[in-house]
């Protein structure tokens, strides 16, 4: 018989390669063995072993082996038996171990994403950064102090403030430039229409002077150019 713990530990170590002990080949050829044993025996022929007689001693040592051999040879097909089953149990453990890796990897693979977005972010702000303070650096060696800066803004908010009232002045004088203007033009209309009217009457006036009624109520007129009177159609 095998010993119980070696067949425990084959079992638990899950061996799958046979050994020598058990196998189908090995029984055959001891059933072989046994057979020519037996068949030497009944025909009392030469066909024995080393040309010796045959005893039941022999005969019952090759059925012993035989046996223990076919007891093997079943605790071998037992042993890939248990074993295909703790395969079949590995098989569907790591199948649902499989689905949560891949889960995680899944999980993983959404951080991984994250991370690169968040790394591509810091590294603009980082450049960002490294370039403000560049272009501070320049400045704070190109421009004057603040004391500096101070005074040229006072005096460019005095300047602009004197341009400003300048400004409001030269409207003011605009102004009253324009009502100046407007009252001259009203003035030379005004003067013209009375100088029109002027000439208006003295022409008037004139005509009515060269004009002389005769003793019969004929109306004569004085001829500028020679001096006789010319009648006038009344």
């Amino acid at each position: 018989m095998v010993d119980p713990s070696i067949v425990k530990e084959r079992l638990l170590t899950k061996e799958t390669v046979p050994s020598g002990r058990g196998s189908l080949e090995k029984v055959l050829q001891k059933f072989k063995i046994l057979t020519d044993l037996v068949r030497a025996r009944n025909e009392d022929s030469d066909a024995a072993l080393n040309e010796s007689e045959v005893t039941d001693a022999q005969i019952m040592e090759a059925k012993e082996q035989l046996r223990r051999d076919l007891m093997l040879h079943q605790l071998e097909v037992r042993k890939l038996v248990q074993v295909e089953r703790a395969v079949e149990a590995d098989r569907r453990n790591c199948k649902g171990e499989l689905q949560v890796t891949l889960e995680k990897n899944e999980v993983l693979r959404k951080e991984m994403v994250e991370l690169k977005q968040q790394l591509a972010s810091e590294r603009l702000i980082r450049s960002k950064r490294e370039e403000y303070d560049a272009l501070a650096k320049v400045l704070n060696r190109s421009t004057a102090s603040r004391r500096e800066t101070e005074n040229k803004l006072k005096e460019v908010s005095l300047r602009l403030s004197q341009l400003r009232e300048k400004r409001k002045q030269a409207i003011e004088d605009v102004d009253v430039r324009e009502k100046q203007f407007c009252l001259l033009l009203q003035s030379i209309f005004d003067l013209k229409a009375t100088l029109s009217k002027e000439d208006k009457v003295s022409s008037t006036t004139k005509t009515t002077t060269n004009t002389k009624t005769s003793k019969d109520g004929t109306r004569m007129r004085k001829n500028d150019s020679s001096g006789d009177l010319m009648e006038v159609d009344s």
